[in-house]
């Protein structure tokens, strides 16, 4: 008998977990004790607002999507206060199903509960599988570390004694989430990539019909698959989340190398970590799952407060459905538990939200429909009607890079980028008056409809490089912005105007033509874009001729954005040095990557062989600096009102 922590555990007659013990133990502090565990998942409360939400979600994004609409679902979602009892939504998240690789973060964490017992050492050479499981969700890996968990080991069929010593050692994981008072997660298997890896004792213990919890196969030949709830799932992950399972460091290990970013792992913009990304500041620790029918992901969203919430989403459809429900869910979520009140519908001048439109078009593939010219400006735009692959389309204006430095005077995609990244800081994205733009390199065969005869922007590659940013509906050219008399009468063209001049007050925009600026034709919401921010950020030479937005004009500001101001770390404000980073791919075709530090703050393009990197410079981010500074001082002054 192995005593762990403050229960007992019998083992198998023939040593149980001698053989996987003999060497190499290290005996770490122990975590928490199960009890603990039990005590706060036995608090978890129904949350009736949190349902009303989940089920208005689903309503809505179910109401727009067949696909959707013919899956089995299985969502939990868990908010987690930092004061009080934990509150629970779901739809169908007590139904079991199979979870693909989901499961693999289940026995991460077991690896590290084992070693806190001392059941196991995690080596360098176990250390390596583990990433291998979580990272790359490799299978073999996973059968390796899931052989390492329960002592056993892959081979022939067993005679019924031996049998029994094997059976009773794959059900140990199973066992210790039991002890944590979680007993519906059926994790008894390893994953397979069904190349032959599945045979002998692993088949003869999936066929055996005696185990319980297992989910059968369709054909019911195989009954003792694993099988896991939403419900479960989350109980474990909010373990995880608040250090109840584990010790704190082996809490925090776990969730480091679950932690997600689509920047890094562009097929995640689908998953919780794309969903969250679309709300700056969050962090996610997750592990998805695709196999078949299933699509799935489980993991926990953080705010920068401390604040979190789990969510676990279980699909199972024929077709498989591959759609946007987790990415939608997880932002919504985000929003709703993180930024309440529920944010309003995006206004009719957007085809979608801006989360969404920077994924769109940035990640996925798309083929152009349709070329026009923009009919004005002097940086050759056009208008491209684009096509993706699930039948939306969309118009936006295309404006290719200048050549060689990629940089120019009223043609800056870095100021632009900028502009835009500078709006999040103080608008929420139902506020935004900076189009989405995105870079995008398209390769030179999607390019033809274009120009079959155009050359790769950047030496050694194979694509064009521009801005593609969306086409704004329902709106028209500016034609004298300011007007006092309707600033003190309408609230709202009050509200629009006071956003619009924050914006370009902070990025110094010093090209003030009514042409640069859009006003939606909507009279009942009269919200104001700036879609030209080339000349910006002490852009030189400036437009002399007109009255330019860069300072404070309006009589008034509203007091949220202010506030967020004197808020923002001045380390965000040092990450738009490096906006973006673009690498070549195999095919020459350049890709968003994670931004890495400035190649050379003095510059704002940077161009090293395959790799692009575009930002502000140190000299025009201490500018901002500055002019926030000065903003807020102004603010305390009472020279700037604020309402």
């Amino acid at each position: 008998m192995f005593r762990s922590r403050n229960r007992a555990i019998n083992l198998p007659c023939d040593g149980g977990w001698g053989d996987g013990r003999s060497a190499g133990v290290a005996h770490g502090a122990l975590g928490p004790a199960p009890e603990a565990a039990r005590a706060y998942l036995s608090s978890i409360q129904p949350a009736p607002d949190l349902q009303a939400f989940l089920d208005r979600t689903l309503a809505a994004l179910t109401a727009t999507d067949p696909a959707l609409r013919r899956s089995q679902i299985g969502i939990a979602l868990l908010d987690l206060p930092q004061h009080g009892p934990p509150r629970l939504a779901h739809s169908g998240g007590d139904r079991s199903i199979y979870p693909a690789s989901v499961v693999k973060f289940v026995y991460l964490m077991a690896a590290y509960e084992w070693q806190e017992e001392g059941r196991l050492k995690i080596d360098p050479a176990f250390d390596a599988e583990l990433e291998a499981m979580i990272r790359e969700s490799s299978n073999q890996a996973t059968q390796k570390v899931f052989a390492r968990l329960t002592n056993t080991a892959p081979g022939p069929a067993l005679a019924p004694g031996d049998y029994r010593v094997f059976r009773e050692r794959r059900l140990a994981v199973k066992r210790w989430l039991e002890t944590l008072g979680i007993d519906d997660l059926h994790c008894v298997n390893p994953t397979y990539d069904g190349g032959g890896d599945l045979v002998g004792r692993d088949e003869q213990f999936l066929r055996d019909r005696t185990v319980k919890g297992g989910l059968a196969s369709t054909d019911g030949s195989y009954p003792n698959r694993q099988a896991m709830t939403a419900i479960g799932t989350a109980k474990l992950l909010a373990l995880l989340a608040t250090d109840r399972a584990l010790t704190p460091e082996d809490s925090a290990t776990v969730r480091r190398r679950m932690r997600r970013d689509p920047k890094q792992q562009p097929h995640l913009a689908r998953r919780i970590a794309g969903g969250a990304a679309r709300i700056p500041g969050l962090e996610v620790y997750a592990k998805s799952g695709t196999w078949g029918p299933d699509y799935a992901d489980a993991g926990i969203v953080r705010a920068p407060d401390g604040r979190q919430f789990v969510l676990v989403v279980f699909t199972e459809a024929q077709p498989p459905y591959r759609g946007e429900l987790i990415a939608q869910l997880t932002y919504r979520a985000a929003l709703y538990l993180f930024q309440k009140p529920e944010p309003a519908a995006m206004p009719r001048n957007w085809p979608m939200a801006p989360s969404e439109l920077d994924y769109r078009l940035a990640v996925e593939d798309f083929a152009i429909r349709e070329v026009k010219s923009t009919g004005g400006g002097v940086t050759g735009a056009s208008r491209f009607t684009i096509g993706f692959a699930d039948g939306v389309t969309l118009k936006i204006k295309w404006k290719r890079f200048p050549e060689q430095t990629l940089d120019g005077w009223n043609n800056s995609p870095r100021k632009e980028m900028a502009a835009y990244r500078v709006q999040r800081w103080v608008f929420d994205e139902q506020d935004y008056v900076v189009p989405t733009p995105v870079p995008r390199c398209i390769p030179l065969a999607v390019y033809a409809p274009v120009d079959p005869d155009a050359k790769p922007s950047v030496p050694g590659t194979s694509c064009v490089l521009g801005l593609a940013a969306v086409w704004m509906n329902d709106v028209t050219e500016a034609d004298g912005l300011l007007d006092f008399g309707r600033f003190e009468k309408d609230p709202r063209y009050a509200q629009r105007l006071a956003d619009f001049n924050l914006l370009t007050y902070l990025i110094d925009h010093r090209d003030g033509r009514d042409g640069n600026f859009l006003v939606s034709t909507d009279p009942g919401d009269p919200r104001i874009f700036a879609v030209d921010n080339g000349i910006a950020f002490q852009g030189f030479p400036w437009n002399f001729f007109v009255r330019n937005w860069n300072s404070i004009r309006v009589p008034w500001l509203r007091r949220e954005p202010i506030e967020r101001l004197r808020e923002l770390p001045p380390e965000e404000i040092d990450r738009i040095a490096a906006i973006f980073d673009m690498e070549a791919d195999t095919g020459g075709v350049l890709r968003l990557k994670e931004p890495t530090a400035p190649l050379d703050p003095s510059k704002g393009a940077r161009i090293a062989g395959g790799h692009i990197q575009l930002g502000l410079t140190a000299k025009e981010i201490a500018t901002l600096k500055e002019r926030i500074h000065d903003l807020l001082a102004k603010v305390d002054a009472g020279k700037i009102h604020v309402k």
